[in-house]
């Protein structure tokens, strides 16, 4: 959807270029040699990350079909970069509608309500598609081999407690987990932000960067904001 890094070039605005510079500053405080890239869409923050210095590997993982051709060929000749075989990631293994529209940032496993398209009026709906579900537990051994302090990034539009609740047994393996909350929700039945940042809480990871997302000029409020957590000591 919004997300920061669709923001990262060009963007004027003092507060995310700190939080740009905060954030690199944190991956090398925290030595991350490994992101684990979830909702990567066209490849942007994987690109970003790079462009900011980070020099450790990437996984992207993206379902929706377009995004994921892009996002192959966006990684291709980055060796520190690999991207997935087409998947959702989630709570358990399936398949699930990927509801799909001309901006493909804003592909969802949920479908839309009426304000988003309120908030993004040039947003246009096209054909769903079936993709196939996978849990982080069951796949992170084939990516994560030899990687020692883990950021995990979710940016799923609405799945991201299905995608932690699918990393129940590897979430202690994660030093930073960077997330897209959303605060008016334009997706159907999508967990609200109170929902998410609970189980976070739980997981022993306590907020330590935080910028807001877009904020809708026509419906007079934020629609998301992205928060890093750290786990605690």
């Amino acid at each position: 959807m919004s997300g920061i890094f669709r923001k990262i070039f060009g963007t004027k605005n003092k507060r995310h270029d700190d939080f740009h510079r905060n954030l690199a500053l944190l991956l090398r405080h925290q030595n991350v040699d490994l992101i684990i890239d979830v909702g990567a869409n066209q490849g942007q923050y994987a690109a970003a990350m790079y462009s900011l210095g980070y020099q450790g590997r990437i996984v992207s993982f993206e379902p929706g079909a377009a995004a994921h051709g892009l996002l192959s060929a966006r990684a291709a000749g980055n060796r520190r970069w690999t991207v997935a075989p087409r998947m959702a990631l989630g709570r358990e293994r399936g398949t699930l509608p990927l509801y799909s529209f001309n901006r493909t940032d804003m592909n969802s496993l949920y479908p839309p309500n009426a304000n988003a398209f309120k908030s993004f009026p040039k947003l246009v709906s096209s054909e769903a598609e079936e993709v196939p579900i996978e849990r982080l537990d069951d796949v992170i051994d084939d990516f994560a081999v030899g990687a020692e302090r883990i950021l995990l990034k979710v940016d799923t539009q609405g799945s991201e407690l299905a995608v932690i609740d699918g990393a129940a047994a590897c979430l202690g393996r994660i030093a930073m987990l960077q997330l897209e909350i959303a605060v008016g929700p334009v997706y159907d039945n999508a967990p609200r932000w109170m929902d998410i940042l609970g189980p976070v809480h739980a997981n022993g990871f306590h907020p330590i960067l935080t910028a807001p997302g877009y904020f809708s000029k026509r419906t007079k409020c934020q629609i998301d904001m992205d928060i890093v957590f750290q786990r605690q000591a």
